[in-house]
């Protein structure tokens, strides 16, 4: 964790071929609140139990350190083995927590998360010219126009869940197969219905450091522990401030 109190952070490099220290002062804080759009502001998350379990006792999740990271408030509507799909119009649905939730009008971003669970229970993933619930690609259209008809000034960010261990047979790996996917595979297509709305996609499966060699950070096939929720939460967070928000005004 990166002190409160920090003036700068000094790196030491050196060159193979001439061995020679270099040393760079970076005169603020990677999340300095001069260098941080979200300081102070509110969000929303919506997603799975990554996202629930950050206000579990005794369980960890990212949100917990992101609100730290950022110093900004997010309202958290995760829930546990939830899906983008929407097999029906209940709780257990991301999609229908976007719908139903009646806050947004004080929100200034909004966190959609998933979708691990749509890839390994086998949900209709389709395409990016979806526009209907009857795929996770449609899904996620439909959560994204909702989230900007209530509020078309709010930053949306999609999160890609990162890599699990085993699970039934299942390593959520590059070379797991379900529904004739790999988990990065459905991610790809996912990825395009984002683009179609100009929205930042944070890729955790693939560049977190949760993958195939960091167990370390996890309690069970995919929930972090306590390092995991950290680890997760530095990548996110430094993933958001190079993003920002939206610009409004003139």
């Amino acid at each position: 964790e990166i002190p409160a109190n920090i003036a700068y952070i000094g790196i030491n490099c050196y060159t193979n071929a001439s061995n020679v220290k270099k040393f760079i002062n970076i005169t603020e804080s990677l999340f300095a609140s001069s260098n941080n759009p979200f300081d102070s502001l509110k969000g929303v998350a919506f997603g799975t139990s990554l996202t629930q379990r950050s206000d579990g006792e005794g369980t960890y999740g990212y949100l917990t350190y992101l609100r730290q990271l950022l110093n900004c408030e997010i309202d958290n509507q995760g829930v546990g083995g939830a899906d983008w799909f929407l097999t029906d119009y209940s709780n257990r649905s991301i999609t229908y927590n976007v719908e139903n939730y009646a806050n947004y009008s004080d929100k200034d971003f909004v966190i959609i998360e998933g979708c691990v669970n749509d890839w390994f229970t086998s949900k209709v993933l389709g395409n990016y010219s979806d526009n209907a619930y009857t795929s996770v690609c449609g899904c996620l259209r439909k959560m994204i126009e909702h989230v900007y008809t209530q509020k078309p000034t709010a930053q949306i960010f999609v999160i890609l869940d990162h890599y699990g261990r085993d699970y039934d047979s299942l390593d959520c790996s590059s070379t797991a197969i379900v529904n004739g996917k790999t988990q990065y595979e459905y991610y790809s297509e996912l990825k395009k219905v984002c683009e179609l709305y100009g929205i930042p996609v944070i890729s955790e499966f693939a560049e977190s450091s949760i993958g195939i060699f960091g167990t370390q950070y996890l309690v069970d096939n995919i929930h972090c522990n306590n390092l995991g929720a950290k680890q997760s939460a530095q990548y996110i967070a430094s993933k958001m401030l190079n993003i920002g928000l939206k610009a409004t005004g003139v």
